[in-house]
């Protein structure tokens, strides 16, 4: 996977939107009270960053939380970011102003 770091539980922030930094939080939580290891902006050795790596029984996901890059997203057939991260990880991309009807996902 590459360098994950010492982030597992924490939830690291960075310069984006508070919406952005508020529903990372608010996901990672979540998904640590579920009984998941969470990572925060982790560098992979792809050269991806993904907002939120989530493990739990051999299982991962990676969640992009999308705020200004949404409207780009939607101009092209899928976001750029996947093509960076493992291809065994669940890919999900969740709405920085509706990710509480969007956490059903995980």
């Amino acid at each position: 996977m590459g360098k994950v770091g010492n982030y597992r539980g924490y939830c690291k922030i960075k310069p984006n939107t508070y919406e952005h930094e508020l529903a990372k939080f608010n996901i990672s939580y979540l998904l640590i009270k579920q009984g998941y290891a969470v990572y925060s902006e982790s560098q992979l050795n792809s050269g991806g960053i993904p907002d939120i790596i989530a493990i739990k029984d051999g299982q991962g996901m990676i969640i992009e939380v999308l705020n200004s890059e949404k409207e780009k997203i939607k101009t092209l057939d899928h976001n750029p970011k996947i093509d960076k991260y493992p291809k065994e990880f669940a890919f999900i991309e969740v709405d920085c102003m509706n990710y509480q009807k969007e956490c059903t996902k995980f």
